[in-house]
């Protein structure tokens, strides 16, 4: 198993709570520009990724890259509601939320996983329709 984060802050966290599991690889690293080889990966988590990142298409590209083609990714987000009245009240507040904690509260990661080339996907609504995971 192969840990990435580009917060070493992050990173150093993440160790220390897994500091009993010999058998995670922990690298800082920025999905960016990820120097893995195409194809090396069976499955790929990402956790709350794409509501930080400067070009969430061109990580989730980035992503598909390093995943073998029978591969499964697994993200796990929180996204603008479809809701029209909690979607406007989340573009409200989003220039609070990436200005103190630096993330965005409303993407559109489905939208953007499409435009990332990775059509093939099931939607998991696991709190209201903010929080999903997409297989």
């Amino acid at each position: 198993m192969t840990a990435i984060d580009l917060s070493d802050g992050m990173l150093s966290k993440a160790i220390k709570k897994l500091k009993n599991k010999p058998n995670i690889k922990f690298m800082q690293m920025d999905i960016q520009s990820a120097t893995f080889e195409t194809n090396t990966f069976d499955t790929i988590i990402a956790s709350y990724v794409f509501c930080s990142v400067p070009d969430p298409v061109k990580e989730l590209k980035e992503i598909s890259r390093v995943c073998k083609k029978e591969g499964k990714i697994i993200l796990l987000e929180h996204v603008r509601s479809d809701n029209k009245i909690v979607g406007a009240l989340m573009d409200l507040l989003n220039p609070l939320t990436v200005g103190m904690l630096g993330f965005n509260i409303n993407r559109n990661t489905e939208n953007n996983v499409v435009n990332s080339g990775l059509h093939s996907y099931l939607v998991k609504y696991l709190w209201f329709d903010i929080f999903r995971m997409l297989l």
